[in-house]
Protein backbone atom coordinates (compact mmCIF):
# COMPACT_ATOMS: atom_id res chain seq x y z
CA UNK A 1 0.00 0.00 0.00
CA UNK A 2 1.54 3.37 -1.04
CA UNK A 3 1.80 6.41 1.23
CA UNK A 4 -1.22 8.18 -0.34
CA UNK A 5 -3.57 5.27 0.38
CA UNK A 6 -2.22 5.01 3.94
CA UNK A 7 -3.03 8.69 4.53
CA UNK A 8 -6.58 8.18 3.24
CA UNK A 9 -7.14 5.15 5.51
CA UNK A 10 -5.76 7.02 8.51
CA UNK A 11 -8.07 9.95 7.82
CA UNK A 12 -11.16 7.70 7.49
CA UNK A 13 -10.35 5.95 10.76
CA UNK A 14 -9.98 9.26 12.58
CA UNK A 15 -13.28 10.56 11.18
CA UNK A 16 -15.10 7.45 12.41
CA UNK A 17 -14.15 8.07 16.05
CA UNK A 18 -17.44 9.06 17.78
CA UNK A 19 -17.50 12.25 19.80
CA UNK A 20 -18.69 10.31 22.87
CA UNK A 21 -15.39 8.40 22.94
CA UNK A 22 -13.19 11.46 22.44
CA UNK A 23 -14.96 13.25 25.28
CA UNK A 24 -13.70 10.64 27.72
CA UNK A 25 -10.05 11.64 27.25
CA UNK A 26 -8.64 13.71 30.13
CA UNK A 27 -5.59 15.94 29.84
CA UNK A 28 -2.68 14.49 31.83
CA UNK A 29 -0.06 17.14 32.54
CA UNK A 30 2.39 14.51 33.77
CA UNK A 31 2.90 13.09 30.26
CA UNK A 32 6.34 14.20 29.15
CA UNK A 33 6.05 13.44 25.45
CA UNK A 34 5.19 16.66 23.60
CA UNK A 35 3.46 14.96 20.69
CA UNK A 36 1.36 12.91 23.10
CA UNK A 37 0.29 16.08 24.94
CA UNK A 38 -0.81 17.71 21.69
CA UNK A 39 -2.82 14.63 20.79
CA UNK A 40 -4.55 14.62 24.18
CA UNK A 41 -5.30 18.32 23.89
CA UNK A 42 -6.94 17.70 20.54
CA UNK A 43 -9.32 15.17 22.10
CA UNK A 44 -9.77 17.13 25.33
CA UNK A 45 -11.44 20.14 23.69
CA UNK A 46 -13.84 17.94 21.71
CA UNK A 47 -15.88 17.33 24.87
CA UNK A 48 -17.33 20.83 24.50
CA UNK A 49 -18.49 20.28 20.90
CA UNK A 50 -20.97 18.14 19.00
CA UNK A 51 -19.53 16.79 15.76
CA UNK A 52 -21.66 16.28 12.66
CA UNK A 53 -21.21 16.06 8.89
CA UNK A 54 -22.66 18.67 6.55
CA UNK A 55 -22.33 17.49 2.99
CA UNK A 56 -18.72 16.36 2.66
CA UNK A 57 -17.38 18.58 5.44
CA UNK A 58 -17.20 17.92 9.16
CA UNK A 59 -18.61 20.62 11.45
CA UNK A 60 -18.32 21.20 15.19
CA UNK A 61 -21.12 22.92 17.14
CA UNK A 62 -20.09 24.48 20.44
CA UNK A 63 -22.40 23.19 23.18
CA UNK A 64 -22.56 26.51 25.06
CA UNK A 65 -22.95 29.31 22.49
CA UNK A 66 -24.05 27.01 19.61
CA UNK A 67 -21.39 28.45 17.29
CA UNK A 68 -20.54 26.23 14.32
CA UNK A 69 -16.87 25.82 13.44
CA UNK A 70 -15.19 24.05 10.58
CA UNK A 71 -13.02 21.08 11.47
CA UNK A 72 -10.58 19.07 9.40
CA UNK A 73 -8.39 16.29 10.84
CA UNK A 74 -5.52 17.30 8.55
CA UNK A 75 -5.49 20.89 9.83
CA UNK A 76 -5.78 19.96 13.49
CA UNK A 77 -8.28 21.44 15.93
CA UNK A 78 -6.56 24.65 17.02
CA UNK A 79 -9.73 26.64 16.26
CA UNK A 80 -11.66 24.48 18.75
CA UNK A 81 -9.03 25.12 21.41
CA UNK A 82 -9.13 28.90 20.86
CA UNK A 83 -12.93 28.94 21.03
CA UNK A 84 -13.03 26.95 24.27
CA UNK A 85 -10.34 29.07 25.91
CA UNK A 86 -12.26 32.22 24.94
CA UNK A 87 -15.38 30.96 26.74
CA UNK A 88 -13.53 29.15 29.54
CA UNK A 89 -14.49 31.69 32.21
CA UNK A 90 -18.16 31.39 31.28
CA UNK A 91 -17.97 27.60 31.41
CA UNK A 92 -16.39 27.63 34.87
CA UNK A 93 -18.95 30.15 36.13
CA UNK A 94 -21.85 28.08 34.78
CA UNK A 95 -20.50 24.89 36.37
CA UNK A 96 -19.98 26.69 39.68
CA UNK A 97 -23.54 28.03 39.73
CA UNK A 98 -25.00 24.67 38.73
CA UNK A 99 -23.01 22.90 41.47
CA UNK A 100 -24.30 25.39 44.02
CA UNK A 101 -27.90 24.83 42.88
CA UNK A 102 -27.51 21.03 42.91
CA UNK A 103 -26.00 21.06 46.40
CA UNK A 104 -28.82 23.28 47.65
CA UNK A 105 -31.47 20.95 46.20
CA UNK A 106 -29.76 17.92 47.71
CA UNK A 107 -29.63 19.54 51.15
CA UNK A 108 -33.28 20.55 50.89
CA UNK A 109 -34.32 17.06 49.80
CA UNK A 110 -32.34 15.46 52.61
CA UNK A 111 -33.83 17.74 55.25
CA UNK A 112 -37.35 17.17 53.89
CA UNK A 113 -36.97 13.39 53.90
CA UNK A 114 -35.50 13.38 57.40
CA UNK A 115 -38.39 15.46 58.76
CA UNK A 116 -41.13 13.54 56.92
CA UNK A 117 -43.85 11.96 59.05
CA UNK A 118 -46.54 9.87 57.39
CA UNK A 119 -50.03 11.18 58.17
CA UNK A 120 -52.80 8.64 57.54
CA UNK A 121 -55.64 11.16 57.84
CA UNK A 122 -53.99 13.51 55.34
CA UNK A 123 -53.55 10.66 52.85
CA UNK A 124 -57.21 9.70 53.20
CA UNK A 125 -58.24 13.29 52.49
CA UNK A 126 -56.11 13.31 49.35
CA UNK A 127 -57.71 10.07 48.18
CA UNK A 128 -61.18 11.56 48.71
CA UNK A 129 -60.11 14.73 46.90
CA UNK A 130 -58.77 12.77 43.91
CA UNK A 131 -62.02 10.79 43.63
CA UNK A 132 -64.09 13.99 43.58
CA UNK A 133 -61.77 15.97 41.32
CA UNK A 134 -61.32 13.26 38.68
CA UNK A 135 -64.79 11.69 39.06
CA UNK A 136 -63.42 8.28 39.99
CA UNK A 137 -65.89 5.67 41.24
CA UNK A 138 -65.78 4.72 44.90
CA UNK A 139 -64.54 1.30 43.78
CA UNK A 140 -61.24 3.05 43.03
CA UNK A 141 -60.10 2.16 46.55
CA UNK A 142 -60.74 -1.53 45.83
CA UNK A 143 -58.56 -1.72 42.72
CA UNK A 144 -55.66 -4.10 43.19
CA UNK A 145 -53.17 -1.89 41.35
CA UNK A 146 -54.20 1.14 43.40
CA UNK A 147 -53.58 -0.72 46.62
CA UNK A 148 -50.20 -1.90 45.33
CA UNK A 149 -49.15 1.70 44.62
CA UNK A 150 -49.99 2.88 48.14
CA UNK A 151 -48.40 -0.20 49.71
CA UNK A 152 -45.16 0.42 47.80
CA UNK A 153 -45.01 3.97 49.20
CA UNK A 154 -46.08 3.11 52.75
CA UNK A 155 -46.38 -0.60 53.64
CA UNK A 156 -48.20 0.16 56.90
CA UNK A 157 -50.96 2.15 55.17
CA UNK A 158 -54.35 0.44 55.14
CA UNK A 159 -56.54 1.47 52.23
CA UNK A 160 -59.97 2.69 53.46
CA UNK A 161 -63.10 0.88 52.32
CA UNK A 162 -65.78 2.38 50.06
CA UNK A 163 -67.99 3.31 53.00
CA UNK A 164 -65.11 4.96 54.82
CA UNK A 165 -64.02 7.02 51.82
CA UNK A 166 -67.66 7.95 51.18
CA UNK A 167 -67.87 9.26 54.74
CA UNK A 168 -64.64 11.22 54.20
CA UNK A 169 -66.08 12.80 51.06
CA UNK A 170 -69.22 13.99 52.86
CA UNK A 171 -67.11 15.41 55.68
CA UNK A 172 -64.97 17.22 53.14
CA UNK A 173 -68.14 18.57 51.51
CA UNK A 174 -69.36 20.05 54.79
CA UNK A 175 -65.99 21.70 55.42
CA UNK A 176 -65.88 23.21 51.92
CA UNK A 177 -69.47 24.42 52.21
CA UNK A 178 -68.62 26.18 55.48
CA UNK A 179 -65.56 27.79 53.88
CA UNK A 180 -67.64 29.07 50.96
CA UNK A 181 -70.24 30.55 53.32
CA UNK A 182 -67.51 32.40 55.20
CA UNK A 183 -66.00 33.63 51.96
CA UNK A 184 -69.36 34.90 50.69
CA UNK A 185 -70.07 36.67 53.99
CA UNK A 186 -66.76 38.50 53.76
CA UNK A 187 -67.32 39.48 50.12
CA UNK A 188 -68.21 43.16 49.51
CA UNK A 189 -68.90 42.96 45.78
CA UNK A 190 -71.87 41.53 43.92
CA UNK A 191 -71.99 37.93 42.73
CA UNK A 192 -73.85 36.52 39.73
CA UNK A 193 -75.04 32.94 40.21
CA UNK A 194 -75.43 30.54 37.29
CA UNK A 195 -76.46 26.89 37.30
CA UNK A 196 -75.73 23.99 35.03
CA UNK A 197 -77.50 20.62 35.05
CA UNK A 198 -76.59 17.32 33.48
CA UNK A 199 -77.38 13.61 33.71
CA UNK A 200 -74.72 11.00 34.37
CA UNK A 201 -74.42 7.65 32.59
CA UNK A 202 -76.16 6.17 35.63
CA UNK A 203 -79.22 8.33 34.87
CA UNK A 204 -78.60 10.49 37.93
CA UNK A 205 -79.21 14.22 37.75
CA UNK A 206 -76.59 16.71 38.91
CA UNK A 207 -76.46 20.48 39.22
CA UNK A 208 -73.44 22.71 39.62
CA UNK A 209 -73.61 26.29 40.85
CA UNK A 210 -71.02 28.78 39.64
CA UNK A 211 -70.43 32.18 41.26
CA UNK A 212 -69.19 35.02 39.06
CA UNK A 213 -67.71 37.90 41.03
CA UNK A 214 -68.69 41.37 39.83
CA UNK A 215 -66.24 44.06 40.83
CA UNK A 216 -67.83 47.14 42.37
CA UNK A 217 -67.69 50.25 40.17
Amino acid sequence: MDSINMDVVAQEQQEKIPIEETANFVLDESVSNENSNKSLLKYFYWQYFSRYKEGKEWKAKYNYCKSVLGTNPRNGNINLKKHVLYYWKRIKLTNLRQSTIDESLQRHGKNSSDAFIFDVSHTRKLIAKSICMHEYPLSYVDHVATREVFTSMQPTFKMPSRNTIKKDIFEMYEVEKLNINKMMDANDSRVAITTHMWTSNQKKGYMVITAHYIDSL
